[in-house]
């Protein structure tokens, strides 16, 4: 240890105890400042980007836009507050992701797995989405105005307080959904399995094809 007065000495010297921790200090401050402010691994966006193989990546904050990423295995990975705006990933493996924040306007997800995932407060406005797999999904606050849900299966999935207003939801599996509190202004739920859905506080009206107890 250390003796107090030496600490005091070198404290005050030129070449003492404190010219050395400010000099450690600058060094971590110019570390951080040159540090990408980037949340994804490079090499794992690059694997991505040439496989399509990506499962539990972590690919948090990564711009995919307009990336055709049609039938990847993206199972299990970290994609918080990435960029998906108009990204194709029809068929695409997403099962147990975590998406939530994600930016997946005008996205293509059809017949995509997303069972167990995570979207909350998902942009997926005006998203392609006929046949995407939800079950047990969280959509929690998430955005779904305009979008085409047509065929999805949402059964189980959790929506509370979503924007699903004009949505398309024809021929949609709703069995045991979560719709509380979320808007469903204009939506289309016409042929849709309805069994045990729960809608209580959401906006119904003027909804086409609810089915009220």
């Amino acid at each position: 240890m250390l003796h107090a007065s030496r600490l005091a000495k070198n404290s005050v010297h030129p070449g003492g105890f404190w010219p050395h921790l400010l000099h450690l200090l600058g060094c971590v401050i110019t570390i951080a400042a040159y540090s990408p402010a980037y949340g994804y691994d490079p090499r794992q966006l690059a694997q991505l980007k040439t496989t399509q193989e990506c499962p539990n990546c972590d690919l948090s904050r990564a711009d995919l836009q307009n990336q055709d990423l049609t039938g990847a295995n993206l199972q299990g990975a970290n994609l918080t507050n990435a960029i998906l705006v108009f990204a194709r990933l029809s068929q695409a493996n997403l099962q147990g992701a975590y998406l939530a924040g994600v930016n997946a306007y005008g996205a293509n997800l059809q017949g995509a797995n997303l069972t167990g995932g995570n979207l909350y407060v998902a942009n997926l406005v005006r998203g392609e989405l006929q046949g995407a797999d939800f079950t047990q999904a969280f959509l929690g606050g998430s955005h779904l105005f305009k979008s085409n849900l047509q065929g999805a299966n949402l059964s189980q999935a959790r929506l509370p307080f979503a924007n699903v207003s004009f949505a398309q939801l024809q021929g949609a599996n709703l069995t045991g959904t979560d719709l509380r509190a979320a808007n469903r202004f204009y939506a289309n739920l016409t042929g849709a399995q309805q069994t045990h859905l729960d809608c209580t506080g959401a906006n119904l009206q003027p909804t086409l094809g609810i089915i009220t107890p």
